[in-house]
């Protein structure tokens, strides 16, 4: 539809750095927003050469689409106690979360703000990913899943209200 935004996860050279980022884009073609991962996973993030992104509002913005606050994420970032808070300061109705893992980070998945998770998809070296997302509301509930390893997508409309 004219009116859906869309996000990507992609490795982001900046002045010679790089960066595991995430981007929202408008349906009018603008990117809105940008997020660099601040807390790297050694397993994965180091030996690909990515460099932290900052802790601060300027890398963690809340970007209003149609009256609906969202929030970036991107995996490891889940763990973060001042990502939380800020979230909540910001009163995020809807997070949108990339993932390298098989299960979001819980503390998430319960903050009053509607998840929208997604995981890679393929395989890199020994790791194997499912590709699965999935729409979760305020109180964890999944309310739309994806099949895992198909290629498919979740699909839910949101009704972001905040009491």
């Amino acid at each position: 539809p004219e009116s859906s935004l869309k996000a990507y996860g992609l490795s982001e050279l900046s002045g010679g750095t790089l960066y595991n980022s995430q981007i929202v884009i408008a349906p009018d073609g603008m990117i809105v927003a940008r997020h660099r991962k601040q807390f790297l996973f050694e397993p994965m993030d180091f030996p690909n050469g990515f460099t932290a992104g900052r802790l601060s509002e300027e890398n963690n913005p809340v970007v209003m689409i149609d009256g609906v606050r969202l929030g970036l994420m991107i995996c490891h970032d889940g763990n973060s106690v001042w990502l939380r808070q800020h979230f909540s300061e910001k009163e995020v109705d809807v997070i949108l979360g990339s993932f390298a893992s098989f299960d979001p980070p819980y503390p998430f998945m319960r903050t009053g703000s509607w998840m929208v998770y997604s995981n890679r998809i393929g395989t890199e070296g020994s790791a194997s990913y499912s590709g699965q997302c999935f729409i979760a509301d305020p109180l964890g509930n999944k309310v739309s899943v994806a099949a895992p390893s198909s290629g498919s997508y979740a699909w839910y409309t949101i009704h972001a209200e905040r009491k």
